[in-house]
């Protein structure tokens, strides 16, 4: 399979997957690549590291369900978006 079929079915793993907490050598198993390996192809072909695309995509789905009228809280957490090591201060 080329490389192109390959990160092609990994941007949909991505997809199909945005809810959860993705991690790198999930998408390289996936792929029947090491990680280092899948990390440098991916970089190669997309022009972005995995995990940037990842949070990219994250933010475009949390984007999209906030124009339609979504909570800011619940899009954040839906899609992974934490505020630990927040502190208020008053």
């Amino acid at each position: 399979m080329e490389y192109e079929a390959v990160i092609q079915t990994v941007l949909d793993e991505i997809d199909n997957r945005i809810t959860e907490n993705i991690r790198v050598f999930e998408l390289a198993r996936a792929a029947n690549y090491s990680a280092y390996h899948f990390c440098r192809v991916f970089t190669e072909l997309t022009g972005t590291p995995v995990l940037a695309y990842v949070t990219r995509r994250k933010l475009e789905y949390a984007l999209y369900d906030l124009s339609r009228g979504k909570r800011v809280i619940d899009a954040a957490a839906e899609y992974g978006f934490e505020t630990r090591g927040v502190h208020k201060s008053f």
